[in-house]
């Protein structure tokens, strides 16, 4: 008979034998409970956004953005101890969480940010909920030498880069600590040019691309055959494997051109189906392997394109590939941390600016096979070239 009971809306006192009920906010204070409550609501809902159709959590277990149904979200609410019962009050919990949610975490959409550590992001005066999962892959601890903790990775490159390693190595390590440090940045296209067997794709896909957070594969974009880039605008390298060479003039310059914006623009319009266009920031890197026979692949040399490219060879090498795959998972972390400190030589540099980390750099032999195969070869292309400039000329 003497006693009390303890319960979520307060405390039934037995002691006097009177049943008389201390609800919380005569036992704590209204100001304290109101806190209370606001803090158990805000740290429910704090993990997640509205972009005006969509609800948006965050995965407490792998840390990405997902969207979300409405009933999940209730589900989610009501294990963290939110209630679905009025109790008298225009809304419950769980709906007063669902309309905190709805006016304090709007967002004007959800698109990739790459290599962003932020959760939105404002851009022209409108906040968007960064989606992006690109992360580089973590280095591991210390100072590496060249070649140090990662033996069979070394060999590869040495082997299939020869003199031009030191390019290669630049352009990965530019683009590597770019990520890094949560600062994308410009850098060069890609071409690696040789023969079968290599290893120019374990290159392209498992290495710079798992260094640098994951690949697409963009032949139809660049080609022009899909117009809807979504799918592959979240990943930071957009790779080509030996791709089909183009049938005609026009199609490769619109394919070189499509190479020449995408570089030199840091930003690019990001489209899926069944919304608008949105231009976005993307310094991702494009990585094109071609065999020998695929070499009309390489864009056009034109002088404003070269800057922003680099053409390298590919050498036969004697590595084995033989559990290659459990060897990578070993190594590049260690690569990893050689590229976290590298430091590009002072006479890679270009004296014109640095935008791209480095002078862009062609193999001999490419460049030559690309000019013999140029558009400013033929006769037609040269007449054309003449008579769009001598008919504006008239006109002004």
């Amino acid at each position: 008979p003497k006693g009390a009971r303890s319960g979520k809306n307060g405390v039934m006192d037995f002691v006097t034998g009177e049943y008389i009920f201390w609800d919380n906010p005569l036992l704590f204070g209204k100001e304290w409970v109101k806190k209370f409550e606001a803090d158990r609501i805000g740290g429910a809902i704090g993990n997640c956004y509205y972009d005006g159709s969509k609800y948006w959590r965050k995965s407490p277990s792998e840390g990405v953005w997902r969207p979300e149904v409405v009933e999940v979200l209730r589900r989610g609410f009501a294990k963290a101890g939110l209630v679905a019962e009025k109790r008298g009050l225009p809304l419950s919990e769980i709906e007063a969480a669902l309309n905190l949610i709805e006016e304090t975490r709007r967002v004007d959409g959800a698109y990739p940010f790459l290599y962003s550590d932020r959760d939105t992001e404002m851009l022209r005066r409108q906040r968007y909920l960064n989606i992006s999962r690109a992360k580089v892959l973590s280095p591991a601890a210390g100072p590496h030498r060249w070649g140090e903790n990662f033996p069979w990775v070394a060999s590869l490159i040495d082997g299939l880069f020869g003199t031009q390693k030191l390019v290669f190595l630049a352009w990965l390590a530019h683009a590597y600590q770019g990520g890094l440090r949560h600062s994308a940045r410009q850098g060069h296209a890609l071409f690696i040019v040789g023969g079968t067997g290599t290893g120019k794709t374990v290159v392209n896909r498992e290495i710079a691309s798992e260094l640098l957070g994951g690949f697409s594969e963009a032949t139809s974009l660049l080609m022009g055959k899909d117009q809807f880039n979504g799918s592959i605008f979240e990943s930071p390298v957009w790779v080509i494997d030996d791709g089909e060479a183009t049938a005609d003039r026009k199609s490769h310059a619109a394919y070189s051109e499509a190479i020449k914006k995408l570089v030199a623009n840091p930003a690019q319009t990001y489209r899926r189906m069944y919304s608008d266009g949105l231009t976005l920031p993307w310094s991702g890197r494009i990585i094109v392997t071609l065999n020998v026979s695929s070499i009309g692949m390489l864009p056009n040399v034109e002088a404003d394109l070269m800057e922003k490219v680099l053409f390298l060879k590919a050498e036969d090498n004697t590595v084995s590939f033989d559990g290659y795959k459990a060897k990578l998972v070993v190594e590049l972390p260690h690569l990893a941390a050689y590229f976290r400190d590298f430091v590009i030589p002072e006479d890679m540099k270009d004296t014109r600016g640095n935008r791209f980390g480095f002078a862009a750099y062609h193999h001999p032999d490419l460049l030559a096979e690309a000019k013999a195969d140029a558009p400013s070869a033929d006769v037609s292309y040269i007449v054309d070239v003449w008579r769009k400039g001598y008919f504006l000329a008239a006109k002004d």
